[in-house]
């Protein structure tokens, strides 16, 4: 069972959160993201980066942990997320994802999403998924 939702924001960045480097992280939280995660027995098992621009929240890297995948954890997550957009009165929630990566694409378009753009980044093409709030 999951212990809790857990928001960072500021100085409080957690390592194993994020592959990234901890100056990365601080900068991106410097500049408004916040980032959830799900924790079972008091280990971060699922992470995802969010962030407010105008009357959109934008996520990206959600990650589960490999040996937490397949329980409805980034299902989770992305509830959450649609909650707490939802109680800001936000319009959309939106994420890029790799066109490649069905399996996000399915999970996404099965809780409701829309391709609402197609696009190449970086060399990768990129599916733009939105959700309307209201």
């Amino acid at each position: 069972m999951l212990a809790a939702f857990k928001r960072y924001e500021g100085d409080s960045v957690p390592s194993s959160a994020l592959k990234e480097t901890a100056a990365t992280v601080k900068r991106e939280l410097d500049e408004g993201t916040i980032i959830f995660s799900l924790t079972e027995q008091n280990e971060i098992v699922a992470v995802v980066k969010c962030k407010l621009e105008a009357d959109i929240l934008y996520f990206s890297r959600l990650s589960v942990l490999p040996s937490a995948q397949r329980k409805g954890l980034a299902t989770q997550l992305v509830h959450y997320i649609e909650q707490y957009a939802t109680n800001r009165h936000l319009k959309y929630v939106t994420c890029k994802v790799r066109k490649s990566e069905n399996g996000n694409v399915r999970l996404y378009t099965g809780l409701g999403y829309q391709i609402v753009e197609e696009d190449i980044n970086r060399g990768v093409p990129t599916v733009t998924i939105e959700k309307s709030m209201i």
